[in-house]
């Protein structure tokens, strides 16, 4: 493959990488989140999420935008001594 070829391979590997984390987070999310029709004048608040949900997700992330970087370097590097 040449540069250009690896370069949008590294932009299509970033879209992948974005929907599985977002599937990821939703299979992980359980029953318990969801929308909830409260009423706008009504006295319910919602309270904060949990930390746990908040430290999953961003390790879900986290983990995504490492694998997609790690593969991106070795793909771009691997083209350093090829030309276009």
């Amino acid at each position: 493959m040449n540069r250009r070829q690896r370069i949008v391979l590294v932009v299509v590997l970033g879209a992948v990488a974005v929907i599985g984390a977002v599937l990821v987070n939703r299979l992980l999310a359980g029953d318990d989140e969801g929308w909830f029709a409260y009423a706008p004048s009504s006295a319910v608040a919602y309270g904060p999420q949990s930390t746990s949900v908040v430290w999953r997700d961003a390790l879900v992330w986290l983990a995504a935008t490492a694998i997609w970087g790690a593969v991106s370097l070795w793909l771009l590097r691997s083209s350093a001594g090829s030309e276009d």
